[in-house]
């Protein structure tokens, strides 16, 4: 068995709530990573500090991924070590890559893909009840990955789609609410027969749809992929889902030279990203956000 085991962050990019209605999501794996061990590791991440609360959830995670891969060892909790440069609760997927890491850590060979994606999925629901699955297939990806649910189940259907027409710039605000939460909220309104929520999630999952169809093909240009941007962020609006400093953040990079950008993952805070033109307007727009924004964390991706 491996001592240690390693796995990534994600960003939401199409898709976000309307994934769990049978419509599509688009995202792509982040160069932040979580590491879980058996030992002490020598490592630049920092160790993540586990509560009792989360010491009980944390051992139904175990017992459940072990359960899966017919482990037998009943590894205790004390003997897990987490270090990980994945700010938690940002929208970045700190929980799938969690499920992903331990599901690597605990397997006695290489597992396919797929298995370790089911096994991760199902770990996952531990920490937010009903999950997609896109956020623990991103902490597994190297690429832009679309992904499409199906009718009877799993698994859904995978897509690699390679790489984005232009850098972006991503960062994370501190959330107003929980995933479960926004999540559950959303669920209740569409239960509801509110039209103005199921009409948003019918429109979101025609962007993600046409995204995923233009991604891996020429015609997919930054402006293309701000419009989008800019139209799925407008829907996630509309339904209180946004954050007033995520909007203040897209505002003022507007105004330095951004094609667009929107919220990234459940929304009331949490991720977003920005779409520049290229690189030199990327920095450009990065060194100011800085400047403006010191206290929100950005990274970037080329």
């Amino acid at each position: 068995m491996e001592r240690y085991a390693e796995s990534h962050a994600k960003l939401i990019l199409f898709g976000e709530h309307s994934v769990g209605y049978g419509f599509p999501a688009v995202g792509t794996p982040l160069p932040l990573r979580l590491i879980a061990s058996l030992e002490p590791q020598i490592t630049n991440y920092p160790e993540i500090s586990v509560s009792e609360k989360q010491k009980s959830i944390l051992l139904e995670i175990i017992q459940t991924i072990e359960s899966e891969l017919s482990v037998h060892s009943k590894t205790p909790v004390e003997d897990i070590h987490l270090y990980s440069d994945i700010p938690l609760g940002s929208g970045y997927g700190s929980s799938a890559a969690l499920c992903t890491a331990l599901v690597r850590l605990f397997s006695d060979k290489e597992l396919p893909f797929s298995e370790q994606w089911r096994i991760a999925h199902k770990a996952e629901h531990h920490l937010h009840g009903r999950p997609s699955g896109v956020d623990t297939l991103l902490s597994l990806s190297d690429q832009v990955t679309m992904m499409s649910p199906q009718p009877n189940g799993w698994p859904p259907i995978v897509k690699k789609l390679g790489s984005l027409p232009s850098p972006l710039i991503a960062g994370t605000v501190p959330r107003d609410s929980s995933t479960y939460h926004l999540v559950s909220s959303i669920g209740d309104r569409m239960r509801s027969g509110d039209h103005a929520v199921t009409n948003a999630m019918s429109k979101l999952g025609e962007i993600t749809s046409e995204v995923g169809t233009l991604l891996s093909t020429s015609e997919f240009t930054a402006e293309i992929l701000a419009e989008y941007a800019n139209a799925a962020h407008m829907i996630l609006r509309s339904l209180g889902l946004s954050h007033p400093l995520i909007e203040d953040i897209l505002t003022f990079a507007r105004k330095q030279g951004a094609l667009g950008g929107k919220m990234s993952g459940a929304g009331s805070g949490g991720a977003f990203y920005i779409v520049s033109k290229d690189r030199d307007s990327m920095m450009n727009i990065l060194f100011a956000l800085r400047n403006q924004f010191s206290h929100v964390p950005f990274l970037t991706l080329q």
